[in-house]
């Protein structure tokens, strides 16, 4: 869950640093800069990429940079990328995990290491090659050869104006344009003067040299690449939003009208099958639960939904007679990815529902359904999330006019705005939270504790309205706020809930009526009442975050993407 990127350009290190803060979402932990002249140049810091720019002095064609989400070693600078050998003839930035990096290094006994990650295993097998005599293309391959686990790296050598790129179960992207070329783990971090690209495969490796890149596996056979021209689109904050997470939020009334229908009536034939898996994780799993219960209603049709990270555990069936719907924004989710590759061995049919066109769940997959709800930035899904359950109706036969639905998700952030600005300040002084719902709407209560959790860092808990009874209900006290959402048909969630309120609870009701003893009421269409609970959700858990002074681009401890297992 790290961001990598590098260049072969004219002031090559202002490249990597513009890279580099479209990167931190990927990890923000700490962010560091190599440059490659007659030595290796490194600078490092724990304050965020505007503070790695600052005053940056060195220059150079030859520049790798990193942004960390520390899975190896706590958060300092001494475990910061990038990293160097002993003899600082090389250095390189890693993303992925090592996973034989401690008996690599007990053989390594006349080598001096200094930090505690697993990453730095690669810099010193690499100089080790490089001290035998091999080029840094030949040390790269071998080192590599010597690596278990997942792994994206980018390496330099000290006076070479030459970069190193390679991938094994860890997305790289190399780029070419005019008179640049490079490496990113994430397309959307390329400068637009990158004109097409390329998808590494795992177990290749990428040179890139002086006008001219070349691709072989790890016996270094060369390999054709497939080049793919670059689109031109980036994504900036402009000045009308603070962060990118409420800029996503009110770009969903207009993202629906990216939906793309042909992908959806074209998929429906894979539907047929005798079984159908949904796999995914986090959000994207909710909105999977969302999706097999709509197909269930409206197809008559059995469809399981699986946790990635737990299938290992579930008696799911998987075969030749199985679809699996893969659910992932990035399509660099390292779960699902593992799961499809198993999947795919055993015969089943891949169809994904994805963001990113140019990720690996893309090539691994039969079809593909795309958001394209553009780049999202915020670690938090939102359009995301409101695309997935969209694909889902639309793929379970639901008729959608997407003029109305946006009418009514405007309607939706416009009409409850300042209701929810002001409560917002109330639920930011609160440590815990509950959400209820019943059917699918538990799943959009489940969606709803975790968007409030991970962006503003209150306690929330989501569960099915019935199971309050069961437990739950012991923790209600004075003014606990408790979230009720449904639609016209939610009786027994509203019965549930006026019993917290007994209970002493603060009830907010996210729905398309009011009940009488609705504390707060988050109206939401009647025609779309679920997507539009969504937004409700969304926009509750932005503004707590914001008035706890909480960053919600960047919450502490998660990433956007989870790229390891």
């Amino acid at each position: 869950m790290c961001g990598i990127t590098g260049y072969l350009a004219k002031n090559a290190p202002q490249f990597v640093i513009s890279a580099l803060k479209m990167l931190e979402y990927r990890g923000y932990d700490s962010a560091g800069i190599a440059t490659s002249n007659s030595k290796i140049t490194i600078k490092k810091t724990l304050d965020g990429i505007d503070e790695l720019g600052k005053n940056l002095k060195t220059k150079g064609n030859v520049a790798i940079g990193h942004t960390r989400w520390a899975t190896h070693g706590k958060v300092s600078l001494k475990n910061t990328h990038p990293f160097t050998d002993c003899k600082k003839r090389v250095a390189i930035v890693h993303n992925g995990i090592i996973t034989n990096w401690e008996s690599l290094k007990k053989k390594m006994k006349n080598h001096k290491f200094s930090s505690e990650t697993d990453s730095e295993i690669i810099a010193h097998l690499i100089g080790e090659q490089i001290e035998h005599g091999n080029t840094l293309l030949d040390a790269c391959a071998k080192a590599s050869k010597k690596l278990k686990g997942s792994f994206a790296f980018l390496a330099i050598e000290k006076g070479k104006k030459e970069i190193v790129g390679v991938c094994n179960e860890s997305p790289l992207i190399v780029g070419e344009g005019d008179k640049i070329e490079g490496f990113s783990s994430d397309i959307n971090a390329f400068p637009i003067q990158i004109e097409k690209i390329a998808r590494l495969k795992d177990k290749e490796i990428a040179y890139v040299g002086r006008d001219k890149i070349e691709l072989f596996d790890f016996n270094l056979k060369k390999q054709k690449i497939k080049w793919e021209e670059m689109e031109k689109k980036r994504i900036r904050l402009g000045e009308i939003f603070e962060h990118h997470t409420i800029k996503e939020i009110f770009e969903q009334p207009k993202v629906i009208f990216n939906v793309n229908m042909n992908e959806i009536k074209n998929a429906k034939k894979l539907l047929k099958s005798k079984r159908i898996v949904i796999l995914a994780c986090g959000s994207s799993k909710h909105a999977g639960e969302i999706g097999a219960r709509e197909m269930f209603e409206k197809l008559k049709k059995e469809v399981k939904i699986e946790d990635a990270s737990e299938i290992d555990y579930s008696p799911v069936r998987i075969d030749k007679n199985t679809v699996i719907i893969a659910v992932s924004q990035s399509g660099e989710t390292a779960d699902v990815l593992r799961v499809v590759k198993k999947a795919k061995g055993k015969g089943a049919k891949i169809l994904s529902i994805i963001n990113n066109p140019y990720s690996t769940l893309e090539k691994l997959s039969d079809y593909s359904i795309h958001l394209n709800c553009g780049q999202e930035i915020g670690v938090g899904a939102t359009k995301s999330f409101l695309m997935q359950v969209l694909i889902f109706k639309l793929l379970s036969g639901e008729r959608i006019d997407l003029k109305i639905l946006s009418r009514e998700l405007s309607k939706t952030i416009k009409g409850n705005l300042s209701r929810i600005k002001r409560i917002s300040k109330w639920m930011a002084k609160k440590r815990d939270a509950y959400f209820i719902g019943k059917g699918k709407w538990k799943w959009a209560a489940m969606e709803g504790a975790l968007k409030l959790k991970e962006l503003s860092y209150i306690h929330a808990e989501g569960l099915g309205s019935g199971e309050l009874k069961h437990g739950p209900l012991a923790l209600i006290e004075k003014n606990s706020p408790l979230i009720a959402v449904g639609d016209n048909d939610s009786a027994s969630t509203w019965n549930n809930a006026y019993e917290a309120k007994t209970r002493g609870a603060k009830i907010i009701g996210i729905a398309p009526r009011a009940q009488s003893f609705f504390d707060i009421w988050l109206k939401t269409s009647a025609r779309f009442p679920l997507m539009s609970a969504a937004v409700n959700e969304q926009l509750l858990a932005y503004y707590t975050a914001v008035a706890n002074k909480i960053n919600p681009d960047r919450p502490k401890n998660l990433a956007k993407s989870v790229t390891v297992l």
